[in-house]
């Protein structure tokens, strides 16, 4: 509902909101820069100060940076967040124009840093300060990326190298924003944690920030595991995206942390990018939706009572980092392959026991298996690299009562996910114990038999 133009109350409030902005705008020493964190419509309930308030002080500023989560998400686009600023605003387009006319919008991503700072980890901040700066300096992405040299190097009594692969923490594309902003004032939220981790980053990187108390928001506990006691999916899970005749099939609108799940699962079975559903909140989430009857016909944990497959092709070098065996162990498995009649591509199977490690700061403690051994030996079979001596097949076999699963059949009846139905895709969530492997014959003929 519009404001009363008429209403002499209303002129009174107006006159007191702009004085308080100039009080603010005198106080700041941000050099007339400003950052504006998760001010959008999904963490509207957690914000006590007049938004209207805020964007009209913010327009005084000479630039602005908004940083908000996006539709990676499930959340507001950029091109929703500036028309929700136009109706808090109440439509007024002059103040609109010259707020835009200096503003900047970015996706900043989510929970970069939250798995040190939230629930039974907790880091000192200091700590995680120094943690970004020694990543940053030595040009590491991601904290699976550290070697043990490295977590001596940085000093941390809480930071084990055992333990990497259990967090979800890496380098954000938000470093290449932040240093042409240094100095700047900082509101919006929430101040321990989102408003924290651009404040981190920002220290990391030598900058400091002015708060701005009177528009930050102290959140509550949307991001932490208490949040995610009882998951909320609503009555039917992705009903939108379910097509017609589907048994979730509806109008229902996506609860904020369907929306994560749904970009989680969704942006795995597309392009295998992990990182969301590496996230140990989000997988919280998938652990107490799969507890609920609801749910758990479409999101589903475990992986049946048989085996799981994984099939890839490597470098023959990487054979033992993957099975744990050595250049003899694998050179007496190739010699149970034959190129002579009766063709034999694949090895018999070899019997080991290694703990697979996932690798790489882009799978985030994460692996796909499946279901289907054929599915798996396609993977194992396909040669990638045409011009490739030392490429080589192997198709892993594990129990998958020995690890953590995410089952993916529930997804596949979804608008836009059938396409990998025949995959039958689990993924393990960190290591998996592997008990046989088999070979495929590489085109280097040294290995032909």
């Amino acid at each position: 509902m519009a404001k009363d133009r008429k209403d002499p109350g209303g002129k009174i409030m107006n006159l007191l909101r702009t004085y308080i902005r100039q009080r603010l705008l005198e106080q700041a020493s941000g050099g007339g820069s400003l950052i504006v964190v998760d001010v959008q419509p999904e963490y509207e309930s957690n914000t006590p100060f007049d938004i209207d308030d805020m964007l009209r002080t913010a327009a005084e500023y000479d630039r602005v940076l908004f940083l908000y989560n996006g539709p990676e998400m499930g959340m507001i686009d950029e091109q929703g967040l500036r028309h929700y600023y136009l109706e808090k605003l109440d439509w007024d387009q002059d103040t609109f124009d010259d707020l835009m006319a200096n503003a900047s919008f970015f996706d900043k991503g989510y929970g970069f840093f939250r798995d040190v700072m939230d629930s039974g980890i907790c880091f000192p901040r200091q700590d995680i300060i120094r943690l970004v700066k020694y990543m940053i300096d030595n040009n590491l992405g991601d904290i699976r990326d550290l070697e043990e040299e490295d977590v001596d190097n940085v000093g941390i009594s809480d930071l084990l190298y055992d333990d990497l692969e259990d967090y979800g923490f890496w380098i954000p594309e938000l470093e290449e924003i932040l240093p042409r902003w240094g100095g700047s004032d900082i509101a919006g939220g929430a101040r321990n944690e989102c408003l924290a981790e651009v404040e981190i980053l920002g220290s990391a990187l030598g900058l400091s920030f002015n708060q701005v108390d009177q528009f930050i928001y102290e959140g509550d506990d949307r991001y932490t595991e208490s949040v995610l006691t009882e998951v909320d999916l609503g009555d039917k899970v992705f009903a939108k995206r379910a097509p017609e005749g589907h048994p979730h099939h509806g109008e229902e609108e996506d609860t904020d942390i369907e929306g994560m799940l749904w970009s989680a699962f969704s942006n795995w079975i597309r392009s295998n990018n992990a990182e969301y559903l590496g996230n140990a909140e989000i997988q919280g989430a998938i652990r107490q939706a799969a507890d609920d009857p609801r749910y758990n016909d479409i999101i589903r944990l475990g992986a049946g009572t048989g085996k799981v497959y994984r099939g890839l092709r490597i470098a023959d070098w990487d054979v033992e980092k993957l099975t744990g065996l050595d250049g003899n162990g694998f050179w007496q498995a190739m010699k149970t392959t034959s190129k002579n009649k009766p063709f034999k591509p694949m090895s018999d199977l070899a019997n080991i026991d290694h703990e697979l490690q996932p690798w790489g700061p882009v799978k985030s403690g994460l692996t796909s298996w499946s279901k289907d051994m054929h599915a798996a030996r396609r993977f194992a079979s396909q040669q990638q690299d045409s011009r490739s001596t030392r490429e080589v097949g192997v198709l892993l076999v594990a129990e998958p009562s020995d690890g953590e699963f995410i089952d993916m059949q529930g997804l596949y009846g979804y608008d836009g996910l059938s396409r990998v139905q025949s995959e039958a895709e689990v993924v393990s969530i960190g290591p998996v114990r592997v008990t046989g492997v088999y070979f495929f014959q590489p085109d280097r003929k040294r290995y032909w038999h």
